[in-house]
């Protein structure tokens, strides 16, 4: 179901103010109130855990590209995948500006 909601929101052409990224996280938290912050926990366990093994700029982003796309075969996947990633990046306070 989650494949099949990214798959969507990869698809989907953003309103104004209504990324499909947001879109996405927004409607597994109707489902699961708790998903989005398990979602950025595992994000930031991995960035911290890749900083602490020296990476950083491009090589990391690379990494983390990686990690929000494992086990996702098809490329419509991947790219949703990846751009909830860039969402977090913007969003959260967490990860280097």
């Amino acid at each position: 179901m989650r494949i099949a909601r990214l798959r969507q929101a990869a698809g989907d052409r953003p309103r104004e103010g209504d990324a499909p990224d947001r879109r996405f996280i927004s409607s597994m938290e109707s489902e699961d109130p708790d998903w989005p912050n398990r979602l950025k926990t595992g994000f930031v366990i991995e960035y911290l855990r890749l900083r602490k093994e020296g990476h950083r700029g491009d090589d990391l982003f690379e990494r983390m590209c990686a990690y929000a796309t494992r086990g996702f075969p098809e490329q419509t996947t991947r790219c949703a995948a990846i751009s909830v990633l860039v969402y977090l990046f913007e969003a959260c306070e967490v990860f280097e500006r």
